[in-house]
């Protein structure tokens, strides 16, 4: 039994499957409409595997994700049909203050220290290489390009993995949120929800930000938190930009068809999930 229908617990359950497991999945809601739902899609280069002596448990992740993922988008549209919009398309990230420039310089260092490509841009090589940034003073050492980050339409990849689900068989229970446990000592052995008990042989959270409340009924201390991010989605024209662009927390992502994601935020207001005005004209 797997919890919670992200973009996670829809890939373990795809694999699971494949894998020949049979799975259940269920979410509180609909499959996919959280967080997953809600994300920008973006694939930065991690660390590979020959550096992973000097690298830390999430930039290990981070390369294998960044290594493994073409194959995935090869196989969820090769067994679906659905195209992810999977694209190696590279970023630029831009410091506009001193602090920023700061901590671009750490990052480059790092970047370096673990393998990953990386380009110290001035201003003329940065327009060379996004000719929109043209528009824009850019001092030396301020900005640098990551050629090998990628993106793909997280709603798009949500839909291929729904249907790869349903594909292996995978038992889809949306609208069915799991409230507490049935334990006997150290076991579980069931998972309950309104008006129903659902039994598996094991148990898989990956319900994002409300895992921590599902732990909590299992007396494990999992410390994780909502945190509402902003974003907004514009039409664009295709092409206007062709790689991801960062400033501090903000970014830009355009998408193959010209819409332009703007974002984002982190304030942690609990599972409120509205935008509000200011955000959205700061993004503006």
């Amino acid at each position: 039994l797997i919890i919670g229908g992200g973009v996670i617990g829809l890939s373990t359950a795809w694999q699971l499957a494949t894998d020949g497991v049979s799975v259940c999945l269920v979410d509180r809601g609909d499959l996919g409409r959280e967080a997953s739902w809600a994300g920008a899609g973006m694939i930065p280069p991690g660390a590979p595997r020959s550096h992973f002596g000097s690298a830390t448990a999430l930039e290990q992740l981070a390369g294998l994700s960044s290594e493994l993922h073409p194959q995935w988008s090869d196989r969820l549209q090769e067994e679906t049909g659905v195209d992810n919009e999977y694209r190696r398309c590279g970023s630029i990230r831009l410091a506009q203050a001193t602090p920023d420039k700061q901590a671009l310089a750490m990052e480059l260092d790092r970047w370096r220290a673990l393998g990953i490509e990386s380009i110290e841009l001035d201003r003329k090589l940065a327009a060379d290489v996004e000719p929109r940034l043209a528009v824009f003073d850019i001092p030396d050492s301020q900005a640098a390009l990551l050629p090998a980050e990628a993106q793909i339409h997280s709603r798009k990849h949500l839909q291929a993995l729904v249907a790869a689900c349903r594909t292996q068989g995978v038992a889809l229970l949306p609208d069915t949120g799991i409230e507490s446990f049935t334990r006997e000592g150290n076991t579980i052995v069931a998972a309950n929800a309104k008006g129903a008990s659902i039994t598996a042989g094991q148990y898989c959270i990956t319900a994002g930000c409300w895992s921590g409340k599902l732990a909590d009924d299992l007396e494990i201390t999992l410390p994780v938190k909502p945190i509402r991010g902003q974003i907004l989605l514009l039409d664009g024209t295709p092409g206007l930009l062709n790689r991801n662009i960062y400033s501090g927390i903000r970014y830009l992502t355009p998408r193959r068809d010209g819409q332009m994601l703007v974002g984002s935020t982190m304030k942690a207001v609990g599972f409120q999930k509205e935008n509000t005005p200011a955000t959205l004209a700061g993004h503006q």
